[in-house]
């Protein structure tokens, strides 16, 4: 099972603010016309140009500063009406706003677009830093009785007030200054690295054929260039990588393009990536924290850095013994091609995997490859999510888009439109290299519809039909799961208590539960059907498939575990006396299942470093839940749709108004735990 494979991005990072009692909207709406409400088709988009979209981030930047200056006006009371009300629209314009700046930023074929984009984020980043430094509201907001609240009411004034704090809105002017223009380099520094890893695309030259003996005729096909005498060109980008590092026989060409994909971003990113740690940390001390992974934990399920660091020990233990084992098989294996051979390298992984398959377990990963052309794999989740979970997708074919190879839909509950999503499913020259779901809107009570994008690399069906890997079936699943926890959390009356603002270490359960899906031949019979052939694929090469998959998890695992040490133990640190080169070495050593590779830099572009900073723990914190809340379905059976609905209702639609401990403690009947985690594993 492939556990991580994708980069959820989460666009809000700080808390906005504003206040109106002479004014209850904002002079415009962002995105009035976008589709938000009821039944709308979208008739604009900010993103058609670079001044469209700086224009647009202009209105949402200058509602927001006119919400805010009134909410510090005398005149405005500390009320629901005149303050919290207020407040919850300024979230609502920047989350909107800031959504598509995030989407654009990674996604836009147009540089210049691209540009105005994370220009458009900064600024509004930077504005919300200010509003979460200013004690003047923090007072109003703090001040209002709450004595007759609702509880939606209660914890959204008790999250906007941790926001505050944790932001120093308590400290003097001189310090809430240095916060602000640290959080304000933090930022920039977050692009620049992320810029730096997506421009940086490096390839090798494949001028003697014979090396891609084993590679898909497809995927052969596709990189044939027309000069008979030009070399082959394989690139870093995932549709090249991933394909090759399964297949390619030849160890050298498959260490070479190794060797590329961990240089890109260096040696721009060092540098970059140590200002950044050493800002995170001084926030931190600022803020009270020894580090930047404790200030990090505080408002996460976890909640401490201590339990962060046990919880990294106590996976190692259940997992080496599984890797040392799945380890000892490839070795073995190798050692028939490579009788002198005394390791797996990380170039080796994929493809001693795949022989390992092939010849124990009688699976080529090649075999499926014909069964999974993209639109039926497209078409095939949609219709089994609208089975399952008792809603609709409908194409909205008349949609603006940013590309023409994005397609608009809408989701619908009860024959009723009840979100708005893209799919942007194909690599392009500037894009984002992973997969990910971009949350646009949050939806709201009252018709505010929730919108989103999911982002991914997939096969070009004008390439052979798309022919996909079942490893990316397995993230198309995965992405869909955060697609539909974000439109189906709409419920709240408050921005920051919808969608999928969860805490981050529950936010991953909802996608890595829905990738069990792709392993089920019941399911994968209703569109997995061969290309040329239109035969269904059959249940003994599933039946293998998920035999065959079984092996590799524990190095799999093991090599996620390195990803979250490396992203903890660096925060957890004075970065002052940190050498990059040491520490790299070192969390190689003590976490990874292969050795880094000379000239190895993944400081430079493990993308996750800004994103998720200390926390990408949050993977196999949210895969023990995930494991645990499946247990319900495996009892229920797959295709359960009582079990599926209860699981809508208690899991996805209350979004964050409750606390994730019970959103699972409701759904499960108890306290999750690690058993399931742990057979999985062990089994």
């Amino acid at each position: 099972m492939k556990i991580i494979n994708c980069w959820l991005i989460l666009q809000v990072a700080t808390v906005c603010a504003g206040c109106s009692t002479a004014r209850t909207t904002p002079a415009t709406t962002p995105l009035g016309d976008l589709g938000l409400k009821g039944n709308q088709t979208m008739t604009n988009a900010p993103w058609k140009t670079a001044d469209s979209l700086t224009s647009f981030c202009d209105t949402a930047y200058s509602d927001s500063v006119a919400i805010r200056t009134q909410l510090k006006s005398p005149s405005c009371q500390s009320t629901f009406e005149g303050t919290l009300a207020p407040y919850n629209r300024m979230l609502m314009v920047t989350d909107t706003a800031m959504g598509w700046a995030a989407l654009m930023f990674q996604v836009h074929p147009d540089e210049a677009v691209r540009a105005a984009a994370g220009e458009c984020k900064q600024r509004l980043a930077a504005f919300g830093n200010e509003v979460a430094l200013d004690k003047a509201i923090y007072e109003q907001i703090d001040s209002v009785d709450l004595s007759k609240a609702d509880a939606q009411t209660k914890r959204y004034v008790e999250r906007i007030l941790r926001e505050f704090r944790r932001s120093g809105v308590d400290k003097d002017e001189a310090t809430r200054e240095r916060l602000k223009s640290i959080h304000s380099k933090m930022v920039d520094l977050g692009q620049t690295y992320q810029k730096n890893v997506l421009a940086d695309v490096r390839s090798i030259a494949i001028t003697d054929r014979s090396i891609l003996q084993g590679l898909p005729k497809d995927w052969i096909d596709a990189h044939t260039p027309e000069d008979p005498n030009a070399p082959f060109v394989v690139t870093t980008d995932y549709p090249d990588f991933i394909p090759f590092q399964s297949y390619c026989a030849d160890e050298p060409a498959r260490k070479a393009l190794y060797a590329e994909f961990m240089q890109r971003g260096f040696p721009a990113n060092e540098s970059v990536l140590k200002t950044l740690l050493e800002l995170r940390h001084e926030y931190a001390n600022i803020l009270g924290h020894d580090t930047w992974a404790s200030y990090n934990a505080e408002d996460k399920m976890a909640k401490t850095s201590a339990r962060i660091d046990a919880f990294i020990r106590e996976l190692e233990t259940i997992v080496r013994p599984v890797a040392k084992k799945d380890l000892d098989l490839l070795l073995a294996r190798k050692r028939k091609d490579v009788p002198e051979a005394n390791e797996i390298a990380v170039w080796d992984r994929f493809y001693y995997a795949g022989k390992v398959r092939e010849e124990q377990y009688q699976f080529d990963s090649r075999t499926l490859r014909p069964y999974f052309p993209y639109v039926r794999v497209k078409d095939g989740i949609m219709a089994l999510y609208a089975e399952l979970f008792g809603i609709g997708f409908e194409p909205l074919p008349d949609a603006p888009v940013w590309h023409d190879s994005v397609e608009a839909y809408a989701l619908t509950i009860g024959g009723k439109r009840a979100a708005t999503f893209f799919l942007d499913m194909h690599a392009r020259p500037g894009k984002y290299k992973h997969a990910a779901m971009f949350g646009i809107q949050t939806g709201l009570q009252g018709g505010r519809l929730p919108m989103a994008s999911l982002v991914c690399n997939f096969p070009n069906p004008e390439d052979s039909g798309g022919q996909m890997e079942h490893s990316q079936v397995e993230t198309f699943f995965h992405e869909f799961g955060h697609l539909l926890h974000h439109l189906l959390a709409r419920d709240a009356k408050y921005t920051n208590l919808g969608g999928i603002n969860v805490e981050w270490d529950f936010v991953e359960a909802p996608s890595q539960i829905l990738e069990e899906w792709a392993l089920t031949a019941d399911v994968l019979q209703r569109f997995a059907r061969h290309i040329e052939t239109d035969e269904a694929v059959p249940s003994a090469l599933i039946d293998r498939m998920r035999a065959s998959n079984e092996f590799g998890k524990g190095a799999n695992i093991m090599r996620q575990l390195f990803y979250t040490a490396y992203s903890y133990y660096l925060h957890a640190q004075d970065p002052k006396s940190l050498d990059l080169e040491e520490y790299t070495s070192r969390i190689y050593r003590d976490y990874s299942p292969y050795s880094r590779i000379e000239g190895g830099k993944v400081f430079a572009n493990f993308g996750h470093l800004i994103g998720y900073s200390s926390m990408y723990y949050t993977y196999q914190w949210s895969l023990v839940i995930a494991k645990d809340l499946f247990t319900r379905f495996e009892h229920a059976g797959m295709l359960d749709s009582s079990t599926a609905l209860d699981y809508r209702k208690k899991i996805l639609e209350p979004g964050g108004m409750r606390d994730a401990n019970d959103l699972v403690r409701d759904f499960l009947g108890r306290d999750y735990n690690l058993d399931a985690y742990k057979k999985w594993l062990q089994n």
